[in-house]
């Protein structure tokens, strides 16, 4: 009735359960509520913007790289890491020079929740995009920070820029277009459409993504609808009806 959220409900929940066991462990009380969670509802809106006007981003940000200009190039590869390869936010702001391996067109990232450095295939676009970048950053960059992607801008040039001023970079990205950008949307997008052009294969997004599980692929497909119109129209054909002659 509050309109509160199912996650909220269950903290505040856990919370009056807890006090409630160390009552009784004094004997005041009658211990935790026979009260079960409630079942976890999604909320936030985390849908991508769309390839499309993705496009239209890389686009124009790549010809004021190509001008020389050298934010447009530090933006261009982050865009791309993010949109193209699916990258969160905190693996790209702690991609290490020693990390990239751009003539074999892979990575080495730390992905969420592990402990060891994987490899990762990058497509050609953006392995250029970070080649381009690189060679202003070396222009730039003090010699003590090996981070690939630095400040630009004359009060903190050469300084690491960490997850925060990622989240501005896509977002001032996504006002060029009139649109409300974040990183995560960005990742939703490269998921929902690697899986389009792996001809729906599960696998083959959970493996792009760095998932452990499907289940948590499943949840970043944004284009469900069309998903289930593909599968309707394919069932379709399973069943035929007699025509009247």
């Amino acid at each position: 009735a509050a309109g509160l959220s199912s996650a909220t409900i269950n903290r505040r929940l856990s919370a009056v359960n807890s006090a409630l066991a160390e009552l009784a462990k004094a004997d005041h009380g009658h211990g935790r509520l026979a009260v079960k969670p409630v079942p976890h509802e999604a909320r936030r809106d985390t849908r991508g913007p769309g390839i499309s006007k993705i496009a239209r981003v890389v686009e124009e940000t790549a010809e004021r790289a190509i001008e020389g200009d050298v934010t447009a190039a530090r933006d261009l590869a982050i865009v791309l890491l993010a949109a193209q390869r699916g990258l969160r936010r905190a693996e790209i702001a702690s991609l290490s020079l020693d990390q990239l391996r751009l003539d074999d067109r892979t990575l080495f990232v730390r992905r969420k929740g592990k402990r060891e450095m994987v490899s990762i295939e990058i497509a050609d676009t953006t392995a250029e995009a970070l080649g381009q970048w690189l060679t202003h950053r070396n222009t730039i960059a003090a010699q003590d920070t090996a981070a690939v992607f630095v400040a630009t801008g004359n009060k903190w040039r050469g300084k690491p820029i960490g997850t925060q001023a990622m989240y501005e970079i896509v977002r001032k990205a996504g006002a060029s277009v009139g649109a409300k950008w974040h990183p995560h949307g960005l990742r939703h997008s490269a998921i929902t459409e690697a899986l389009r052009l792996c001809n729906g294969s599960l696998v083959a997004a959970q493996t792009f993504a760095g998932h452990s599980s499907s289940t948590t692929t499943g949840r970043y497909i944004d284009d469900k609808a069309r998903l289930e119109r593909q599968a309707v129209d394919a069932m379709g054909s399973v069943f035929t009806l007699p025509t009247r002659s």
